[in-house]
Formats: structure tokens, C-alpha cells, sequence
């Protein structure tokens, strides 16, 4: 691959190079050096996956990829397509060969050549070819191939062929030899041979006969598994060489048709250890020969051929050759049908363990055992269907027997049919017969048993030949016991009644007419009628039929069976009749619902009866199947010994009855129930009901008193048809305690309850009024305290919040408190009232806050407010009189200077308050302090001033 890609690139860039200046050039040989590098480390790391072929790809390429022997890659993928050129390929090397998509291979000659082992090929489509697959080596898968060729399809040969695998294949060849199939396997003598086929579709359709499968591995270790196939060939199906061999060969779950052959062919003989299993097939034979034939004779054999379907179209169902062996042969739950016998066995001079069981085996001659005049022993046939169609065959047929000692030989259980010939036949010129036992069969044949004539070694007694009187049906020996048709009643007949139930057993032996025995027979069955019904038995019910009688008069009942009737009559007359009593509960309170039942001894055709309990008539109370009735009824009075009599008038049939039985009604227990107030509060209202029951919860009906208690309290409440109520006020909060008390009558027990409910206590809010008056800095609150209601709070402690502080008041008995805050600076003053509530036993004030209005105290404000004067004049001078007001406008008590200057000179002052004067004479300055004025109060002044008169 890597040669490949150097030609390729090397073939590219001399084409680009001429037209490429120098210097450009070298670059250009770089980069495509660098590409080499990289396309070659690529192609390195792909040798380690598939090699891929397309439709176009050549004989020779792919050949040499299966001939490299060197090569990393062992996987081979054939693209989709259709491939017309690749023929003979040559496998050397272990190799898996499958496709991607669809590929159909197409061609002459031989497709593929096997030579190595750990070949595995898968999903290919191949036709026209000879062969499609050759191989002389192990270790070979063929999965999911559809072949088609001339010649065989498969071919397998060599000594080394373990570990093959041939599944869900399609093998289509038109081989037309017959001694070649469409898988044909020629083992090396010696070799070990391990293969599988399974899920396969095979067929072989040449011109002329062959085999769909045919092996040839004669002294060989074996293990062949044939599984899930449909196989069909010309000639036979299957055909297995594999004498003088090992054997572990299983064919199981196939559809195998041999479509003028054998269906499945064994050869298996001659010093051969064979296990062998044939199970679960449908198997088909052509016209020229046996459905399956198995050739183990001179062997160690474990055989076991079971739930098959198997078919001689024009020959044996099954033919077995398996004579001077050791056999272990179970031969079971088959459905074998044949055109000559539908079982042909030679197993004579053998050490023989063959079991036939649970077959159904259908031919001119059933089952046919050759013994070729040597000893046969070690027979087994039980509970099989044999049936021989022919006018002339048998249904068990020994046969060459001249001189044969027979021995060990068990039939039973067996539905046997002859028609007009032998149902067992043993032929002229045996010699002796040692433990031959031939019970418990049904055998329908003209001669039923037909042996030369024995003393001693055979019992063939307990079974059923089809008729009472078997004169003729049995030949060469005498039996003392068999099997009749016989009505046989287990009780008298005598006084029989109408619904007595009488039981016969129909088949029976002849000597002590019992039955004993009859659970061994096969399953058939007994038909008859009873007074014109009809019925059947079989074997599950050992032959007995239970019958019971409906009507008066004669009884006729008959039976048939194969080629027998019988018939008998009886005479059935008037019967008695009587039914118990039971009252449960007993005794039973009064209200409660009791139930009165019963069972008639004797009932058919019984539909009702009457009933009457404690003087209530009740007809026709019905009778059920089972002679059973019953009626349910409610008790209203108490008492001792009251009656339930149960009565039938007669019919027909039965002769009329009346039964009494008694049972007690007491006083009945009464319930108190009572519904109580879920929310009760103190100060109000609350309503306690209920109602009286009785058992059954119904209320008692009538007028009468119980008495109720609440916390040491008695009401007599009224009781009306069951129900009362009462309505009390709720004077304390907390739990009250009731008691309720019915004293009973005449039909009930008195009763009582104890039972509580909380009163909760009453929940107040509470309203506070605050007001306030203010005088200067003095601000005086009135806070009232009430409740919801309207109720004054007496007594109660309110804090008042201002300016910081907190104090603690106390209502009076009018619900008022007052207090007086003085303000220390100006400013605007709100209080805080807060009440927190009070929780006493019966009722909750809550908590509760007010704020007062804003009230605002000024800062003291003095100023002079009024000025009062006069003057007087004098000889010399004039006098000057003021009077000045000071006052205080502000809220809090204050001081001030005041200065003056005057003109004229002051001659005196006068004050009235607490005013400090200093008067400068010099410069005419009057300084006057005023101090700690308070809110609203005035100080005065009188100043006295002259002015010198002129001269």
C-alpha cells in the first residue's frame, strides 16, 4: 500500500514540476516529501483494520491480501456490490471474510479454498458457482451466507475438522449424485470431528438423487448437533455415515424432508459407542423409503428419539437396527405414521433396555419386532396408540421366531387396533416365553392375542379385547381375569328414593366385578345414557359414573363401549325429608339481625320452603342447589324459647315435614352518643346533642329522659325517638365534665358516657383615652381604661411614656388615671399610654397602647408688655412718671436685662417683682434684670424722671 502511494505522488508532481520555476520547485519537493511521511505513517496505522475490496477490485489483489501470510490484517470486507470476476481463492491464513452492504459473488468453478483454520465468513451472497465453499481445515465459521451452486455447496474434508460452524445460512445445490449433498463432509478416518449446523435452510434440487446433508465420517471421534434447520434433499434428508466410531450426534428442532429418500439416514454400526438424540423434529421420508432409519447394530447404543413428527411416505416410520448391542433405547411421545410398519425393530441377541412410550403410531402393520429366529428380551410398551389400518396387519407383531426364547418383555396401557387381524401377534415356532406380561391394554382386533401355544411365562390377563365374551379373541393360552362392560351397582337398588344418588362402575373385572385395576387402562371413554341423558366416563373417574335420581317411577340407564351394550332398570319411589335449624347469633340482643338457615336432608326438585320466626310467616324461602336456605331476620321483642318452625307442605315426591327449634332475645345494650361544642367561650351560650342507638346503630325510638351532668350539675333532658339536645351558659372557663346517664327500659340496658370539653375564656380588647391640658411647662394627662365592652378597668397599671421617662400608674375605680409632666426645656411633648393586658381565669384584656396629641412648650418669652406715664410740673421742674409691665409670654420661667438710656435724670424707682435696678448716673444707664419671671406672671417697674426748669 505504501509502494502505492509513493507512485502515486511521485507520478503527480513530475507532471506539475515542468511548469514550476527552480527555486519554487525545491519548496515544492519538500512539501510533497512531508505528504509522503504523513500518507505513509497513515497506512502504517491502517494495516491494523480491514482491508476493503470494492466490485472493481481484481482476483489478484485480493489474492494476495489471503496469501500474505505476514500481513497485521486479518479481516477482509467486501464492499456492496456485485462482484463478476473473483473465482478460486486461495485461503492460507486465518482470515474473517464479511461484507459492507450488500454483495453478490458471482462466478465459476470454486469461490473459496480453505487451507487454514480460524476462517470465519460471513453475510456473502454467492452463485453460480461449483462449490462455494472448500475447506480441509477447523475452526471454520459460515455465518449468514446465501449460497447457490451447481455442484456441492459445502464441502468439507481433511482430518481436522472441530470447531464448524455453519449458521442461518441458505444453501441451494443442484448436486446430482447421490452419494454427494448440498453440505458434504468427508472426514480422514481417525480424525475428530466437531460440527454444528443450526438455523440453516438447506436444500438439495439437482436432476437426480441426493442428499440435502450427507456425512461420511466413519472411524471418527464425533460431535455432530443439527439444530433449527429446514434440510430437504433429492434423495434422503440427512444421511449420516459414522459406523466404528464415537458418536455424540443430537438432531433437534428440524424440519428434514427426504424427498425420495429417507428422511433422516444413521449408520452408526460396528463397534460404534453411540449417544444419539432425535427430538423435537418433523421428519419426512420419500416414496422409496423410511421415515428414519438407524443402523446402530453391534454397538453400545444410548438412543433416544422423542416428540417427533415422523413420516414413511412408502416405507417404515421408523426402522431400527440395533441387534446384537447394548441398548438403552427410549423411544417416546412420537407421532410415527408409516405405508409398511409404522415401527420396524431388530434388536435380537442384544442387551436390550427399549422403552416405547406415549407414542401414537399409525400403519398397515403397527409395530413390527424381527427377531431373525435369535433371542430377543428387554422390551418395554406402555401407554402408546397402535393402530394397524390394514385388513391384514397387526397392531404388535413378532416375528422369525422359530426356536426364539422371548423374555422380559412389558405391554400395557396400550390402545391397540387390528381390525380384522391380530391386535398381538407372536409367530409360529417359539420356543419358550419367560416374564411376558401383557395387562391393562385395550385391544379392538378379530384376534386380540394370538401366541403358539404356552403353559407357563405369559400373563395376559387385566385387560379390555373389545367384548364381554372373549371366546376366540385369545389364542394358545388361557387367561383368568379380563376386563367387561357391566353396570355394576356399589349400593342397593332396593328402596331407592327420588334425589338418592346412586354410583355404578362400568367396567369391571369378570370374575369379582370390581373395578380394581381400571386406573392402569388407557384413556378411552364409556358412553350411556340415564332415563334418555346422556353421559360419560373414563379412566379419570376409573370408569364410575354417580347418578342422581330426578323423578318417580322406573330408572333406565345402559352403556356402550367398543362392541359392547349393557342396560339395567330400577325403581325409585316417594322420599321424606326434613330440615335442620340454626339461629345464629343465639341468643341475640334485641334490634340485632339474626340468621335462620338450614340444610334439607333430602332436596331435589325442593325450590322453597316456609319459615315462621316468633309468630312472623315468611313463604316460600328459597332452596338453592345444595339444599341450603336461609332468611334474615330483625328481633323486636325480648324473650325466652320464641320459635323458628320450618315447614314443606309435600309434593310429588317428598312427604311433607314442620321442624321447631327456639332461641332467646335479651335486653339489648344502648350507645350514648353525643356531639359536643368544639368552640365554647365563657360568658356565652353552648349546646350539647346526641342520640341514643341501638347495636345496630338505629335509633331507639320513643319519649323518655336521660340525665345530664356538667361539672356537678344535673339536667333531665327529654329524649325523642332517639336524639335530645341541651343548651347551657358557660359560667367558668376550663374543662367541663360530662356525664350522661340513661336509666334503660324494658328492652334496653341502661348506659352511661363520661366525657369533657374546654370553655375557652372570653377575649377582651381594651381602648385607652388620653388627653392632656397644659399650664406653662406643666402638661396634665387624663388617660381612661375600659375594656371592649365598654366596662371600666379598675385598678389596672398603665405606664405613660414621655420625653424619656417612664411612669407607672395605677386606675382608679373609675378606670381613670391623671399625672402632671413638667418640661424642662421648650419643645413639642407626646405620651405613650400602654396597657399590657391582664389574663384572669375566665377572661383576657389584651394589650393596648395610645399616644396623646403633640402639645408644644414654648421658651420663656419676657419682654415689656405695657408702659404706663404721666407728668406733673413743679415750680423748678418738671416731673416725668412711667411705669413700665415686663411679662412673660413664654411657657418656661425666664430672665432678662433690659437697658435704658434716658435724657433726663432719674429721680427715683419703685419695682414689684423680683427686678434688680442699676442706675449710671453719668451716663444717664439704666440696667434693669429681670429674674426667673414665670409662664405668664409680669413684673413693674416705676421710674420717676425730672427735668430742671429754665430761669
Amino acid at each position: 500500500m505504501i509502494s502505492k502511494i509513493n507512485n502515486l505522488i511521485e507520478n503527480d508532481f513530475l507532471s506539475m514540476e515542468a511548469n514550476i520555476p527552480l527555486f519554487n520547485r525545491v519548496r515544492l519537493r519538500n512539501a510533497v516529501l512531508i505528504t509522503f511521511l504523513f500518507l505513509c505513517f497513515f497506512a502504517l496505522l491502517s494495516g491494523a483494520s480491514a482491508a476493503n475490496f470494492n466490485s472493481s477490485s481484481n482476483n489478484q489483489d485480493i489474492q494476495a491480501f489471503l496469501s500474505n501470510t505476514s500481513a497485521g490484517d486479518n479481516e477482509l470486507v467486501f464492499e456492496g456490490g456485485t462482484y463478476n470476476q473473483i473465482t478460486s481463492l486461495n485461503v492460507s491464513r486465518s482470515v474473517n471474510i464479511s461484507s459492507a452492504g450488500q454483495v453478490n459473488m458471482v462466478g465459476t468453478g470454486r469461490l473459496f479454498n480453505i487451507t487454514a483454520p480460524n476462517v470465519k465468513i460471513v453475510n456473502l451472497n454467492m452463485s453460480g458457482y461449483n462449490t462455494a465453499i472448500n475447506s480441509n481445515r477447523g475452526n471454520l465459521s459460515v455465518i449468514g451466507c446465501n449460497m447457490s451452486t451447481i455442484d456441492i455447496s459445502v464441502n468439507l474434508s481433511g482430518a481436522s475438522l472441530t470447531g464448524v460452524l455453519l449458521e442461518n445460512n441458505t444453501i441451494i445445490s443442484s448436486v446430482s449424485n447421490y452419494n454427494y449433498g448440498a453440505v458434504y463432509v468427508n472426514a480422514t478416518t481417525g480424525s475428530v470431528v466437531n460440527i454444528a449446523v443450526k438455523g440453516n435452510n438447506i436444500r438439495c434440487n439437482g436432476t437426480s438423487s441426493s442428499d440435502g446433508v450427507r456425512f461420511n465420517v466413519v472411524n471418527c471421534n464425533n460431535a455432530l448437533m443439527f439444530e433449527n434447520n429446514n434440510i430437504t434433499g433429492t434423495s434422503s434428508g440427512v444421511w449420516l455415515i459414522a459406523e466404528t466410531s464415537k458418536n455424540n450426534i443430537t438432531i433437534i428442532n428440524n424440519n428434514i424432508t427426504g424427498t425420495g429418500g429417507y428422511g433422516v439416514y444413521l449408520r452408526a454400526y460396528t463397534n460404534s459407542n453411540n449417544n444419539i438424540s432425535i427430538a423435537n423434529n418433523n421428519i419426512t421420508g420419500g416414496p422409496s423409503a423410511n421415515g428414519v432409519r438407524l443402523s446402530a447394530y453391534t454397538s453400545n447404543n444410548n438412543i433416544t428419539i422423542a416428540n417427533n413428527n415422523i413420516t414413511g411416505t412408502s416405507g417404515h416410520g421408523v426402522a431400527l437396527d440395533a441387534y446384537t448391542s447394548n441398548n438403552n433405547i427410549s423411544i417416546a411421545n412420537n407421532n410415527i405414521t408409516g405405508t409398511s410398519y409404522g415401527v420396524e425393530l431388530r434388536a435380537y441377541t442384544s442387551n436390550n433396555n427399549i422403552t416405547f412410550t406415549d407414542n401414537n403410531i399409525r400403519s398397515p402393520s403397527g409395530m413390527y419386532v424381527n427377531c431373525y429366529n435369535r433371542g430377543f428380551s428387554g422390551l418395554s410398551v406402555v401407554n402408546n396408540t397402535i393402530n394397524a389400518t390394514s385388513a391384514y396387519g397387526s397392531g404388535i407383531g413378532f416375528a422369525s421366531l422359530n426356536s426364539v426364547d422371548l423374555s422380559d418383555i412389558f405391554v400395557s396401557g396400550n390402545n391397540i387396533f387390528a381390525g380384522t387381524a391380530y391386535g398381538i401377534n407372536f409367530a409360529d415356532g417359539l420356543n419358550s416365553v419367560n416374564n411376558v406380561t401383557i395387562n391393562y391394554n385395550r385391544v379392538l382386533a378379530v384376534i386380540g392375542l394370538n401366541i403358539p401355544t404356552m403353559t407357563s411365562g405369559i400373563d395376559a390377563n387385566l385387560n379390555w379385547w373389545g367384548v364381554n365374551d372373549i371366546t376366540g379373541k385369545i389364542r394358545g393360552i388361557n387367561t383368568s381375569n379380563h376386563y367387561i362392560l357391566n353396570i355394576t351397582n356399589s349400593s342397593s337398588l332396593n328402596n331407592v328414593h327420588i334425589g338418592d344418588k346412586v354410583r355404578f362402575s362400568l367396567l369391571v373385572l369378570n370374575t369379582t366385578l370390581s373395578n380394581t385395576g381400571v386406573e392402569n387402562l388407557p384413556d378411552f371413554v364409556i358412553d350411556g345414557t340415564f332415563n334418555g341423558v346422556a353421559y360419560n366416563s373414563s379412566r379419570g373417574d376409573n370408569f364410575t359414573y354417580m347418578f342422581t335420581v330426578l323423578s318417580l317411577g322406573i330408572q333406565t340407564l345402559d352403556a356402550s363401549l367398543d362392541e359392547e351394550y349393557m342396560n339395567i332398570t330400577f325403581y325409585a319411589i316417594k322420599n321424606s325429608t326434613n330440615s335442620t335449624i340454626v339461629v345464629s347469633p343465639n341468643p341475640v340482643s334485641i334490634g340485632e339481625n339474626i340468621t335462620v338457615s338450614g340444610v334439607l336432608a333430602n332436596f331435589t326438585g325442593i325450590t322453597s320452603v316456609n319459615v315462621t320466626v316468633d309468630g312472623n310467616f315468611f313463604t316460600n324461602v328459597a332452596v338453592d342447589g345444595s339444599g341450603y336456605w336461609e332468611l334474615n331476620y330483625t328481633t323486636n321483642r325480648i324473650g325466652t324459647d320464641l320459635e323458628v318452625i320450618v315447614s314443606f307442605v309435600g309434593n310429588d315426591n317428598y312427604t311433607s315435614f314442620s321442624n321447631v327449634a327456639n332461641f332467646n332475645v335479651t335486653k339489648a345494650n344502648a350507645t350514648i352518643n353525643i356531639s359536643l361544642p368544639n368552640n365554647a367561650t365563657y360568658g356565652e351560650n353552648s349546646t350539647i346533642n346526641g342520640n341514643i342507638t341501638d347495636v345496630n346503630g338505629s335509633l331507639i325510638n320513643g319519649t323518655y329522659n336521660i340525665t345530664v351532668t356538667i361539672n356537678g350539675m344535673d339536667y333531665n333532658v327529654t329524649v325523642v325517638d332517639g336524639l335530645w339536645s341541651l343548651t347551657i351558659p358557660n359560667r367558668n372557663a376550663g374543662i367541663a365534665n360530662v356525664n350522661i346517664f340513661f336509666s334503660g327500659n324494658s328492652n334496653y340496658n341502661n348506659a352511661t358516657i363520661a366525657t369533657n370539653y374546654a370553655v375557652n375564656p372570653k377575649n377582651l380588647g381594651t381602648t385607652i383615652t388620653i388627653t392632656s391640658t397644659k399650664n406653662g411647662n406643666k402638661i396634665t394627662y387624663k388617660i381612661t381604661l375600659k375594656d371592649s365592652e365598654g366596662n371600666i378597668l379598675a385598678n389596672q397599671t398603665v405606664t405613660l411614656a414621655i420625653a424619656g421617662k417612664t411612669v407607672s400608674l395605677k386606675t382608679n375605680g373609675a378606670g381613670v388615671v391623671q399625672y402632671t409632666f413638667t418640661a424642662a426645656k421648650a419643645g413639642k411633648y407626646q405620651a405613650t399610654a400602654t396597657y399590657n393586658g391582664l389574663r384572669t381565669t375566665n377572661i383576657i384584656y389584651n394589650k393596648s397602647t395610645k399616644k396623646s396629641s403633640t402639645v408644644e412648650v414654648k421658651a420663656s418669652k419676657i419682654k415689656i408688655a405695657k408702659i404706663q406715664g404721666n407728668s406733673v410740673k413743679k415750680r423748678s421742674y418738671k416731673l416725668y412718671y412711667k411705669v413700665y409691665t415686663i411679662k412673660n409670654y413664654g411657657d418656661l420661667t425666664g430672665s432678662r436685662n433690659f437697658k435704658k438710656y434716658f435724657k433726663l435724670q432719674l429721680k427715683s424707682t419703685a419695682k414689684k417683682g423680683l427686678v434688680y435696678l442699676n442706675y449710671n448716673k453719668k451716663a444717664k444707664l439704666l440696667k434693669i434684670f429681670v429674674k426667673n419671671l414665670k409662664a405668664g406672671k409680669i413684673v413693674k417697674v416705676k421710674l420717676t424722671f425730672y427735668k430742671p426748669t429754665r430761669r
